[in-house]
């Protein structure tokens, strides 16, 4: 404190003052880049000069965000540590804006330049790299975010939420990255032969195009052997089969392997058309 004058009555006035500081230390995507619509914050680290952290309630400071049209919105502050504070704020519009916070009347922070976006679209977000692979290989994908107003965003912490499984609901672990650029590196080690699905939302919405589907391939080389009477002849109106034996190229064929329905694709050609079906117990053996 600071006293500011002495009256006749021997009345003491004094003023909160601030103390020199060091640099502010600044952490957090909202000191640079938001989202408007969406809560936005970065921490600062106030350090007095003899390096002791400068000790205020979160009550003292003033936070004040105004947008490209001058309009000025307040923020709030909340203590996170001993002399490390939270800043908040939830700016309403696109373009760049300007936060000024102040303790005691005193200005810490004077016009830092927020880049504020739109949130992501999930109808417009980009996935790259979900196909066919062999079994035990690495699915590696991206997922890019693009904003309501078209431009991939420039900041990453998008709530995805995404499952990858087989078709009979057996899921597989898998890992996320924020390139915290607007890509989202997805990786997972697929070890069942068969189809997957790959299930991707923003928060509770499915972004476009998902679930996204592939096949995990055996490793190896695959031959096939075919057999029945369907393969040859057939009567109008009633059900003709044959099978199909999967077997591994190592020993000559000798090895079936366990693969399930989805794996195997038929086509019929004919005069009209055939929607075949397609059974197996998971041994090799498709009917």
């Amino acid at each position: 404190v600071r006293v500011t004058s002495i009256d006749s009555t021997g009345t003491v006035e004094m003023k909160k003052v601030v103390p020199p500081l060091k640099p502010i230390k600044l952490e957090g995507t909202g000191a640079r880049l938001a989202t408007y619509n969406c809560v936005s914050w970065f921490t600062m680290t106030l350090l007095q000069l003899n390096d002791q952290p400068y000790i205020v309630q979160a009550s003292d400071f003033v936070v004040k965000v105004t947008d490209p049209d001058s309009k000025v919105i307040s923020g709030s502050c909340k203590v996170m540590d001993i002399g490390v504070f939270k800043i908040e704020y939830v700016p309403m519009r696109s373009g760049s804006h300007s936060v000024l916070v102040s303790i005691h009347g005193t200005t810490v922070i004077d016009d830092l330049k927020v880049d504020v976006s739109a949130p992501t679209d999930p109808s417009k977000c980009v996935v790259v790299g979900i196909g066919n692979l062999k079994l035990n290989s690495t699915l590696n994908f991206k997922i890019t975010a693009i904003d309501l107003d078209g431009p991939k965003r420039k900041f990453g912490g998008d709530p995805f939420r995404i499952i990858i499984k087989k078709t009979n609901g057996t899921e597989f672990p898998f890992t996320l990255h924020d390139n915290d650029n607007g890509d989202y590196i997805v990786k997972s080690t697929l070890n069942q032969v068969g189809k997957f699905q790959v299930h991707i939302n923003l928060g509770e919405v499915s972004i476009s195009g998902s679930p996204f589907v592939g096949y995990i391939l055996p490793a190896t080389s695959l031959g096939c052997e075919l057999s029945g009477t369907g393969l040859k002849t057939g009567r109008i109106n009633e059900v003709q089969s044959f099978q199909v034996i999967v077997k591994s190229k190592d020993n000559n064929y000798e090895t079936s392997l366990s693969l399930d329905e989805e794996v195997l694709g038929v086509n019929i050609d004919g005069p009209s058309q055939i929607v075949p079906s397609v059974k197996t117990k998971g041994d090799g053996i498709f009917t």
